[in-house]
């Protein structure tokens, strides 16, 4: 078996968790307000062209 190498995170990379974190729940507050809206209406499309676009940020961290 592999043994664990003791390293502890950074707090890079514990800073950048929080922020993967943030950025995935204004993925769900843009949705929750998209869907508020009329069906195909302007700001129904352009709300959900945000949160497709913070999903696309939250995809590439």
């Amino acid at each position: 078996m592999k043994e664990s190498t003791g390293r502890k995170p950074g707090w890079g990379n514990i800073l950048l968790l929080q922020v993967v974190f943030f950025i995935y729940s204004i993925s769900s507050v843009v949705s929750k307000l998209a869907s508020n809206q009329e069906t195909f209406s302007l700001a129904f499309i352009l709300l959900y062209g945000v949160d497709v676009l913070v999903l696309g940020v939250y995809a590439l961290l």
